[in-house]
């Protein structure tokens, strides 16, 4: 592979994300690459299979991705963290959710602020072998009565590609389809 460089853009270049969608690995069939580029443009699901959608407050969730060569070997680290607010019933069942499915593992389609989608948990290479896992979750009441209450949810997988981008409908992942996004 030869380098090619890379140009600056100018516009915005706002962080955060603004929604996560989560499923259990072996309800996806495939994922429709695109030939020129490291995208995909569908993803098959089994039959009546949909994303579940996570939603969080501003500026309460990040994407990472931490590339490093060693040995030869390139690894790079996927993690996704975020705060469901307060500690009640609501955040309690999505925390026991992701722990109880996290042994088989997720795939994630995360949109961040910008309206960019990137699939986690899966990629050419590995396809769905490296998925997200729940790496762990730690819940506050907080000390005093301004301190905010929560549980921040931070999911991981290692791999050896950066996130590929998704093209295809982010709306249509909820809908229970045999395809999604073409």
């Amino acid at each position: 592979m030869a380098l090619t460089g890379y140009k600056k853009t100018c516009g915005k270049q706002s962080g955060g994300v603004r929604s996560l969608f989560l499923i259990e690995k072996d309800k996806v069939k495939s994922l429709t690459q695109e030939a020129a580029e490291k995208s995909y443009s569908a993803i098959v699901l089994v039959a009546d299979a949909a994303f579940s959608k996570y939603e969080f407050k501003e500026d309460e969730a990040e994407f990472k991705e931490t590339t490093k060569v060693e040995n030869g070997s390139v690894m790079v680290t996927q993690e996704l963290s975020f705060l469901l607010p307060k500690m009640g019933k609501e955040s309690r069942i999505a925390v026991e959710e992701l722990a109880d499915i996290s042994p088989c593992g997720l795939i994630g389609v995360v949109v961040d602020n910008m309206g960019n989608a990137r699939v986690v948990g899966y990629n050419e290479e590995q396809k769905d072998s490296r998925p997200l896992r729940l790496s762990q979750s730690e819940g506050t009441t907080g000390k005093a009565l301004s301190d905010a209450t929560g549980e921040t949810v931070t999911l991981m997988c290692d791999t050896t590609e950066k996130a590929y981008l998704f093209t295809g409908d982010t709306d249509a992942l909820t809908t229970p389809a045999a395809e999604l996004g073409s």
